[in-house]
């Protein structure tokens, strides 16, 4: 007799809200544990609860009846599931041992670094002086918080000696916490959602181009042109994954260099740099997610269009948005208050042209009051 699915998922956040409503289209509706019922997730879901991971008596309630269970982050710390998880005896995907292993840049970088997967060089030291010497060695480094940094949150640019000498003396700084890595000059940054089965059946969905705006992703566009390193790369990271047994989406992006695609992060979730599935593929990252704990074979991804462009919609301001009389686009709004930098929604465009459909997303966006 088959089992009955009872999913849950740790946070409440616009990652939840899409795979709780992705979820439902496939007869699931999960629970979410959130630290606010005004969260996205909760705003589309009956089943929300209020409590807090940390805490071990609500952590330990939310799970019972559960037998599946997932995140919409890598900001849930491993080492502490892993004991309070001890007893629950249903899936979790990805696997702690992976969560734990990426959520940390040291031990990330070093298992591309053993996988051969190329990145750029780094070091991890308590030492400042070890810090100076890679300065003198590489030139400008990139100083990154190993836990919990995002949108460039936790990370540094230190261009000169000057820059290098305040980061020194920024109060409470604790050298362990960061990696240091050398800055590399790119073309431009790309990305790439991977899913892989609880049988090990791996798709990839396609390449694309992301441009950065303060740090954070502001524009989608793709697909683009596999090529033969991309090809090379693809066998790469399925190795990769099946070495680690990953379960589950996850996002690759990268730097285009002079010499080839760089891995510059892995975030072992869904992720923003995919949100143009919804529109664009057959199967979006969201329902592929769901899919990789419950099918040993997973879908084909196609396109459903040849070209698609995603816009994030970031705050700049604590004024209400009023969402305009929009003609272009499919809106996907979070529902969350307005701030600075703040991500509030995305538009999927889908069409013929990138270029076309890029100009459209800039035109759309000088209606927006954000």
């Amino acid at each position: 007799m088959e089992t009955k699915i009872r999913a849950g998922i740790l946070g409440g956040g616009q990652l939840s809200m899409m795979l709780v409503q992705q979820a439902q289209s496939l007869g699931l509706y999960p629970k979410h544990l959130t630290l606010s019922l005004t969260d996205p997730a909760s705003l589309v879901s009956p089943n929300a609860v209020l409590g807090d991971p940390k805490n071990e008596i609500q952590l330990k309630s939310f799970l019972e009846n559960l037998n599946l269970l997932t995140f919409e982050s890598e900001f849930f710390d491993a080492a502490y599931l892993k004991n309070h998880l001890a007893n629950f005896k249903g899936k979790v995907f990805p696997s702690l041992y992976c969560l734990q292993l990426l959520q940390d840049r040291k031990t990330q970088k070093e298992a591309l670094v053993k996988n051969k997967l190329s990145t750029s060089p780094f070091i991890q030291t308590l030492e400042k002086n070890d810090v100076k010497a890679l300065f003198k060695k590489m030139g400008p480094l990139v100083a990154k918080k190993r836990w919990n940094g995002y949108d460039g949150y936790g990370t540094f640019l230190l261009r000169n000696e000057k820059q290098l000498e305040d980061f020194f003396n920024t109060s409470e700084l604790n050298l362990e916490h960061f990696i240091f890595e050398k800055l590399i000059k790119f073309e431009y940054e790309a990305a790439v959602q991977v899913a892989r089965s609880k049988a090990g059946h791996v798709v990839f969905f396609p390449f694309v181009k992301t441009i950065q705006k303060d740090n954070k992703c502001f524009l989608v566009e793709g697909p683009e042109k596999e090529t033969a390193e991309m090809k090379r790369l693809k066998k790469q990271i399925q190795t990769f994954l099946n070495k680690i047994d990953y379960v589950g989406v996850i996002g690759f992006e990268f730097f285009k260099t002079k010499a080839g695609l760089m891995i510059n992060e892995v975030a072992p979730r869904v992720h923003n740099t995919g949100h143009h599935s919804l529109d664009s593929c057959t199967v979006d990252q969201f329902t592929m997610h769901w899919l990789c704990a419950l099918q040993d074979k997973l879908p084909a991804v196609e396109l459903k269009s040849k070209a698609f462009v995603m816009l994030n919609l970031i705050g700049t301001s604590t004024k209400e948005v009023p969402i305009p009389d929009r003609k272009q686009g499919n809106l996907f709004w979070y529902g969350k208050s307005n701030r600075e930098g703040r991500k509030l929604g995305h538009i999927n465009f889908t069409g013929e042209n990138k270029k076309a459909l890029v100009h459209k997303a800039f035109q759309e966006l000088k209606i927006w009051k954000l």
